[in-house]
Formats: C-alpha cells, structure tokens, sequence
C-alpha cells in the first residue's frame, strides 16, 4: 500500500506513460488513484487484465476538482493530497479533503502548520487539528525555502511534503524538529522511490533534507513490491501453527521497514527465519513453544506490532509468568491510526483470556498456554481496521474455540482476498457466519423453481468472487463453477 500510494502520485506528478505492475488493489489505492484524476493529474488505463495500470501524467499541471476529494479512512492518501492540492493551478475557489468519521479524528495538525507557514491557504472545516480542510488556490502554489516540521505523529507529513517539494517556486529545505521522528524506514522509502523518478533529495544532517526545484521523469516501467506490512500475517501463521511460509517477493533488500519483521521479531520468538535480498521463509517451533519479546522497539514497524501482539498472546514457553510478557514499545502514532489500535488490541485480546497494559507508546501481554485460551469461541471486534482483523484471525487459527471475527470485509482497505488466502493457501478453517436468510414465503423465488436460471459474478481480480460465489451456490443450492477452473480443464 506504501509503495503504490507513493507510486501513484509520483507517476500523475511526472510527464510521461508509466506502467505500474503489482499495484494494491484496495480501497486506499482507490481512493488515491479517483482523486488524482479528479484533479486531472493524469489519464489512466489498465493493461494485462488488470495486471498493470497504465498512468500517463500531466507533469504536475493540476485542475481544481469538481466536488470534494472523499478520501474514506486512507491516511497515505489524506497526508499526501493535503500538499498535493495546493499545486492546482488556480488564482481562485478551493479544494476541500474529507474522509471517514475515523479520518475526521486523525491529526494532520503538524503538516497544516508547516503548509500554512509556507504560504499555503488551508482551513479547518470542522474540528482544529483534523480533516476535513478547506485549501483555497490563490495561484501561489507552494513557495519553498525553509520548511519546519513536527515528524514525531506520522512519517506520513515528511512524505507529503517531500513527494510535491519539486514543484515548489524554489528549492526546499525541509527540517524536521521537536520530538524523535517516526518510521525513517517510511521516509527512506520515499526518497528512494523520488530518485526512481528522476528526483533526487540530499540529506544534509540527521533531520534535515535539501530537494532542489524539477519535475519527475516517469520511468517505462515500475514494479510496485508486495506489502510488507500484509506479509507479516502469512509468515506469522507459520509461527503460530509450527509450519513453514515463504513469501517470494519481500527480503532483506526492500524498501519497506516491515520487511524486516521475521528477522527482528519472528526469529527472537523461536522461529528459524531464511531471508535472501528478495524473499522470506518462515518455520515456527513445535505449536505453544513460541518465546516472549521482554523488550522490543517497534518503533521502524508500527503497524506490524498487532501482528507481534496476536503472537504474544501465546509465546507462553517461559517457565514462569513473568517470563511470558512481551513489552512492545515506540509505536505511540499507533493510538491515532484506523482507530485506538492499542486500546483495541488490548480489548479484543482480553476476548481470548489474554491479558495485555495499554501504554503511552506501546502494549504489554501476558501470555497464555494455547489450551487456556478462552473456552468458548470469542467475537472479536474490529473497529474497521483491517489490521485489527488481521491480526486476531491468526490468533484464532489456533484458539481452542476459534473466533468469531466481525466486520470481515474491513480487510478491503489493503488487502481484499485476505480471507481466502488464509483458507486456501494457509489451510485455516474458515465458514461465514452470516445471519442464514429467512425462507421466502413465495415457492417462485426458490432457486429450484427454474432449473435453468444461473448467477454470473463478474469482478476485478482478487475482490473475493470464488468465495462469495461459493457461499451463494451453497445457499441457493447451485452448481458453483469456477470459470478460471472451467477454462483450465476443458481448452
């Protein structure tokens, strides 16, 4: 989601065709890519059956949108737009960015203030500190030269202000100041993928960054590596269950912190962890011989420490109690992401009997023994975070009871078939536990009254068509075809 968030406005920012492979299907991207061309950044195709998105920019030539930019709860999107819509070439009216209610809460106070003392015109529409924001287009753009700012809250503001400073009227000199920065993994990524693109920011002290004036030069081609961040959630299922998970295309050359994930935290826990420059492969020990984290700073891969608490709740190989707490700590942005995702964490936790201290920065669990893990099957709520949901799923794979794992289509946010991936490709037992639908008093709407009638389901890739198509067969009691299988078998 990082990579393709960036990729997408680098490309619509840049002169030329670009041909992005790889690109995150998911709602954040949607909503990025709508938004781009809303502002006629760039025109857009999709090439290979939709392997490859074909984006054509505009060199940074802006238009002011037609309506408001509704940007859901896609925090890349929101921070990175906030800069970007200030380079509408206009002298007149406004743009304004809205979200979700979440959205609503999250901060965008510190990167407002640096864009405001740049020059920039941005209103709050309601609460101070928060989308969603007025940016009235005064013909000024960005002005450049000295930029201060507060980074401790999200490496998301750095990015945003880095990816659009080319096209600011000078040179940009950007510092950022106050507390410890979060997530340099983040920003390291950015100014790699700048360069990519013909960019290049020179970094002239520890917080300080030099990108002089220009315009990106689209590469041919760009492959958009896999989401790191998605993929600590395979390899964490072969940690909990004692079986082995490679994911091919994430290693130690990534550009992403969260690679780094079963090397810092999976092989500290017991697991035997292989990594080349371009993929991992995971082995967990014998199933409940998983070993606490005393101390682990998570701090380079915030979003990953959900997954790193949903194993804690079972690494109980200690000896003693005190041996099976795992104190996760640097991940205090985690308390204003897609929700309060400690506070969740805890609570949700606490559904499977494990205990866990909400912190400042960071979580505190106290392990369990697989067979002490709350007897009867828990319903976890996930607060429309897809990590949230995540997470806990792999917890229940090996919870006595399983769980009952609500709000399931919320993983949409980055990674739609996730649920078919854990049951087909993990082998986890999955049923839906959807409300059965009552019986139709008419006998005409029953499928059996025309044997003849069949339903075509017709989707992009990935979107979850085997599986909702499975459970309607089931419920309607229809032959279920494949038609990818279909066409394998019979041309």
């Amino acid at each position: 989601k990082s990579i393709s968030n960036r990729a997408l406005l680098l490309a619509a920012l840049g002169r030329g065709a670009c041909r992005i492979r790889n690109l995150l299907h998911s709602d954040d991207t949607q909503v990025m890519l709508a938004a781009l061309q809303a502002m006629g950044a760039c025109d857009v195709a999709w090439e290979d059956d939709g392997a490859t998105l074909v984006v054509t920019g505009n060199g940074g030539q802006l238009r002011r949108p037609d309506a408001e930019l509704y940007l859901g709860n896609a925090g890349t999107a929101a921070r990175f737009l906030t800069t970007a819509v200030n380079l509408v070439d206009a002298c007149d009216g406004a743009t304004v960015l809205t979200g979700n209610a979440r959205m609503k809460q999250r901060p965008a106070g510190p990167l407002v203030d640096a864009l405001r003392a740049n020059g920039c015109d941005i209103e709050y529409c309601e609460s101070e500190g928060s989308l969603p924001l007025r940016v009235a287009h005064t013909g000024r753009g960005l002005s450049g030269g000295h930029v201060q700012l507060a980074a401790s809250v999200s490496s998301q503001y750095v990015s945003s202000i880095l990816l659009c400073a080319p096209y600011a009227r000078a040179p940009v000199r950007l510092e950022l100041v106050g507390d410890k920065v979060i997530s340099q993994p983040y920003i390291d990524m950015t100014i790699a993928m700048m360069a990519q693109f013909g960019c290049q920011v020179e970094r002239v002290a520890a917080n300080e960054y030099v990108i002089p004036m220009g315009a990106y030069a689209n590469p041919a081609e760009y492959e958009v590596e896999s989401d790191a961040s998605s993929a600590t959630y395979p390899l964490a299922f072969a940690a909990i269950t004692g079986s082995t998970c490679t994911v091919p295309n994430i290693g130690s050359a990534s550009l992403q912190g969260d690679a780094r994930f079963a090397v810092d935290v999976l092989r500290p826990m017991g697991c035997t962890v292989e990594q080349t420059a371009t993929s991992t492969t995971v082995t967990g020990p014998p199933r409940g011989q998983l070993r606490a984290l005393p101390d682990i700073d998570m701090e380079p891969m915030t979003d990953a420490f959900l997954t790193a608490a949903a194993l804690a709740a079972v690494a109980a190989a200690g000896d003693d109690a005190s041996s099976r707490v795992t104190r996760i700590r640097g991940i205090a942005n985690q308390h204003v992401k897609e929700c309060d995702r400690i506070e969740a964490m805890c609570t949700e936790l606490a559904r499977f009997g494990v205990a866990a201290d909400n912190h400042a920065d960071g979580i505190d669990v106290h392990a369990r023994p697989i067979a002490e893990l709350a007897a009867e099957s828990p319903s976890v709520h996930c607060y429309d975070d897809h990590r949230v949901a995540m997470s806990l799923s792999i917890l229940a794979c090996v919870a006595p009871a399983g769980a009952e794992i609500r709000e399931r289509r919320c993983v949409g946010k980055t990674w739609p078939q996730w649920w078919d991936v854990l049951a087909r490709d993990l082998g986890a037992p999955i049923a839906g536990s959807d409300p059965a639908p009552e019986a139709a008093a008419d006998s005409t709407n029953d499928a059996s009254a025309d044997a003849g009638a069949s339903v075509v389901i017709i989707g992009m890739r990935g979107v979850g068509k085997t599986t909702l198509g499975r459970s309607a067969a089931a419920a309607l009691g229809l032959e279920f075809v494949d038609l990818d299988e279909f066409l394998e078998r019979e041309v």
